[in-house]
């Protein structure tokens, strides 16, 4: 890294994205569709403005369902329904509750 102001180490001052956020919405689709579940793909979102919204165009919405108590459930329903709400793919090739 020369020190040219195409530099992506970040030493020139100013933020510099990584190279994986440069990337176009649908091959990050693609890295996060082999994430197990939607959730996991939604946590990207705390990694920058660029990924806020990027997990909401996922064509595939995969929620993993585990046995806990009525009070989680709710808190459960009310993350899918929010996670329905926000998508904004054109089409769901997938659905899975």
């Amino acid at each position: 890294m020369g020190g040219t102001d195409g530099d992506v180490d970040g030493r020139l001052g100013g933020a510099v994205p990584d190279r994986i956020s440069c990337l176009p919405d649908d091959l990050l689709h693609v890295m996060m569709l082999h994430l197990p579940c939607t959730s996991d793909a939604a946590r990207t979102s705390i990694l920058s403005r660029r990924w806020r919204r990027v997990w909401t165009g996922l064509p595939k919405l995969s929620f993993l369902y585990q046995t806990k108590p009525v009070s989680s459930q709710f808190a459960y329903h009310d993350r899918v329904d929010a996670a329905l709400a926000a998508c904004s793919a054109p089409t769901l090739h997938l659905l899975e509750i």
